[in-house]
Order: C-alpha cells, then structure tokens, then sequence
C-alpha cells in the first residue's frame, strides 16, 4: 500500500512530537501572561510527612470556574497523580516527580461536595468537589482520593470537620 520507512515514521513522531509540545507551551505562556505567577498566600509549605491526614494514591483532575471553562493559572492546569494531603493550613495535592504542591488555604475553601467528574477519562470515579474562591474567581477543584464513594464521603466529612475548627 504505502513504502515508508522506519526513518520516515521516526521523523514523522519527531515532528508530531515538537507540534504538542510546542502547543503546550503556547497555552502555558498563555496562562502565566493572564494570571501572572503563582501568589504567596497559594504556595503551601507543609509536606506530606508532616501532613494530618493523607491518601498517596490520589488523581487531581482539573479546576474549573463555574461554566465549567478550565482554570489554566499557577500550575492547577497539569493533570496527574500524586498525594492528596491535609495540612493545618490547608489541603494539598502533590504530584508525583514534582516538589511544588498545588495548595488551597482552609480559608478561602466554601464548600465540599461529592460527584462524578463529568469527564470522559474519569468517567464516574466519585470525586472530591472542592469549591473556593479566591479573590474575585470562584473555582472547584476535582480530585479523586478512592474509587471508593464511601471513602470519598468519609474524606469529604474529615476536611467538612476540619473547616469547622
């Protein structure tokens, strides 16, 4: 049918490759020019080992706004596993081959729910909806802590609790 060579589809995935990687530059340079960088109050300081509570398999979706349009600023754009933890200040997501946790304050948390994603790649994995606002953006983070809707609830009530303190 066709005669291509090895060195031919090796050059093709090359150039594939680079056309990704250069759109996702794109979008980055994108979202730090609209967002600027990351602000002091959301870069958390606590670890995993000195976490209060913590699940070391855990999936962070995305975050969004409210019409469901992806936030892309500060690093909650990547996708990935990592840990879910809850520090004293507040709760962190950890992904794995990283060091900067993404981190939102108790204080600017407004409410904890549980719900499918709505995604296809997730499909209907029960997930923590972690509704906040900072400043004048109103966003909900997803993240999946068990496959498990009891355990997800059992975590929604623990950080619930928590914010009652």
């Amino acid at each position: 049918m066709y005669n291509v060579s090895p060195l031919q589809l090796v050059g093709l995935i090359v150039a594939l490759n680079l056309t990704i990687w250069g759109l996702v530059l794109t979008i980055l340079k994108y979202a730090a020019r609209r967002y600027g960088d990351r602000p002091a109050e959301l870069s958390g300081s606590e670890t995993p080992e000195t976490a209060l509570e913590k699940v070391p398999n855990s999936y962070y979706l995305e975050t969004d706004f409210p019409n469901r349009r992806r936030f892309l600023g500060w690093g909650f754009m990547v996708r990935g596993n990592g840990v879910f933890y809850m520090g004293a200040s507040g709760l962190y997501f950890l992904r794995y081959a990283t060091t900067d946790p993404l981190y939102i304050p108790y204080r600017y948390i407004t409410g904890i729910d549980v719900g499918p994603s709505g995604r296809a790649k997730t499909g209907r994995l029960p997930m923590l909806h972690i509704n906040w606002q900072y400043r004048d953006m109103i966003l909900t983070s997803f993240i999946a802590v068990s496959r498990s809707e009891e355990n997800t609830r059992n975590w929604a009530a623990k950080i619930r609790e928590h914010l009652k303190k």
